[in-house]
C-alpha cells in the first residue's frame, strides 16, 4: 500500500472495516474457521497501514490510535482463539468476537463519515498530551545522579503548539 492516493486510502480503510466485520461475526458463529481468521488478521493489516497512510496524509495523529488498534485487534484475536477454545469457554469467545465485529462496523460507519469530511483545523493535529504542556521530570535516573545534583532532581519545561520543547525561562 505505497503511492496511494487520500481517496483510496479511505476506500481500502471502509472496505476492510466492512470485511472484517462480516469476518468477526462468522468467527463468532463457527470459531472453528482458519481461512475466515487468515482473512480478518490481513484486513485488519490492511486497516493499520490504510490508517497510518491517513494520518500521513491528513497530518491527523489521531488516526494513529485507529491503527493501534487494529494492530491490538490482530495479537487479541489469535491469543482468543487459541485461549478459549474448551467447549465451556466458547460461549465467551463469540461474545468477544461479536463485540469485535461491532467495533470494526462502528469503524466503517466512521471511515465513510471521515472519508469526505474536512478536520477543521489548520495545520497538523498533534496528541493531546503534546499540546502546550508543561513537564516535569528527574534530569537523570537514580543511579546516574551524582551526589550534587540530587537536591534539584525537577526541571520545567513546556512543549509549544508546534511540539518543540522549551525550558521554562526562555522566551520565544
Amino acid at each position: 500500500m505505497s503511492d496511494l492516493t487520500e481517496k483510496e486510502i479511505f476506500d481500502c480503510l471502509s472496505e476492510n472495516f466492512r470485511l472484517a466485520a462480516e469476518n468477526c461475526l462468522k468467527i463468532a458463529t463457527s470459531p472453528k474457521r482458519g481461512k475466515i481468521y487468515r482473512e480478518l488478521i490481513d484486513q485488519l493489516s490492511l486497516i493499520e497501514g490504510a490508517s497510518r497512510q491517513a494520518c500521513h496524509w491528513r497530518g491527523d495523529t489521531r488516526w494513529l490510535d485507529i491503527a493501534d488498534k487494529a494492530a491490538y485487534a490482530q495479537k487479541f484475536s489469535g491469543d482468543w482463539l487459541r485461549r478459549y477454545n474448551s467447549e465451556k469457554s466458547i460461549w465467551f469467545l463469540k461474545k468477544l468476537f461479536v463485540q469485535l465485529g461491532l467495533l470494526m462496523n462502528f469503524g466503517f460507519k466512521l471511515s465513510l463519515d471521515l472519508k469526505d469530511k474536512k478536520t477543521g483545523i489548520l495545520g497538523p493535529i498533534l496528541p493531546e498530551n503534546m499540546q502546550s504542556s508543561l513537564i516535569k521530570g528527574p534530569i537523570l535516573p537514580e543511579n546516574m545522579q551524582s551526589s550534587l545534583i540530587k537536591g534539584d532532581r525537577n526541571i520545567g519545561m513546556r512543549i509549544s503548539n508546534g511540539g518543540i520543547i522549551i525550558p521554562d525561562g526562555v522566551m520565544v
